[in-house]
């Protein structure tokens, strides 16, 4: 399963999740996107608004072949193929130089800075950012952590999403198409729908993960 959001006016944004103020602490970020043609300057995952001023999380499409990540002052940009699957995660595990890497595929593809107290009011939005940019795009499997995961781990993410440290997890969003969309973390963040995006129940033959909805976990 997965989710198509039109660019117009489709997203899901969760009420100013408490658990996505993430201060200066470690924190793990990662979502399967997929874009078709140019969707240049477009948000994928935020907490901010388009303008970046308001030091939140800040993942977007620099390019319709380059995701970037932006830290109030730098991009960053990661390689990102047009036209399929791609998995892409944010890990910071300090505020130093090289505190904070960004993988692509399951491969380190960057290392940055990122020293920020990221911390808002705003909400989390998916395919579109606070201001109202929206997105034509398709996300499954956001997914958040209060920790920095490790090469390991997100490699096992990439298979069976939030299957690792559920002690730890701050929002988990298959995309699945309901109403509310369900955080199935357990911390009850649910997603408000806006928009008429469509739930695709076969995303293509590419599909690159094997188990949705890792086993014991449920909508709460």
């Amino acid at each position: 399963m997965a989710r198509q959001f039109d660019g117009v006016d489709d997203r899901v944004a969760v009420t100013d999740p408490a658990r996505w103020d993430f201060g200066l602490n470690p924190f793990t970020v990662m979502v399967w996107s997929r874009t078709n043609g140019d969707i240049a300057s477009k948000p994928i995952v935020m907490k901010d608004n388009f303008a970046g001023n308001s030091a939140g999380f800040y993942l977007y499409y620099q390019s319709e072949r380059n995701a970037a990540y932006w830290n109030g002052t730098v991009v960053t940009s990661i390689t990102a193929a047009n036209e399929r699957w791609n998995h892409i995660a944010i890990i910071r595990t300090d505020t130093g130089t090289t505190g904070t890497r960004a993988y692509y595929n399951g491969s380190a593809a960057v290392q940055f800075q990122e020293n920020r107290n990221l911390t808002n009011p705003l909400n989390v939005t998916f395919a579109s950012a606070a201001d109202g940019t929206f997105s034509a795009v398709r996300l499954a499997h956001v997914t958040g952590w209060n920790r920095a995961l490790s090469s390991d781990e997100i490699i096992s993410c990439m298979r069976r999403p939030a299957s690792v440290h559920k002690e730890a997890l701050i929002g988990y969003w298959p995309l699945y198409g309901g109403s509310p969309e369900a955080d199935w973390s357990g911390n009850r963040y649910d997603g408000t729908l806006t928009g008429t995006t469509v739930p695709e129940d076969n995303p293509g033959v590419n599909e690159p993960w094997m188990v949705p909805v890792p086993m014991g976990m449920q909508a709460l």
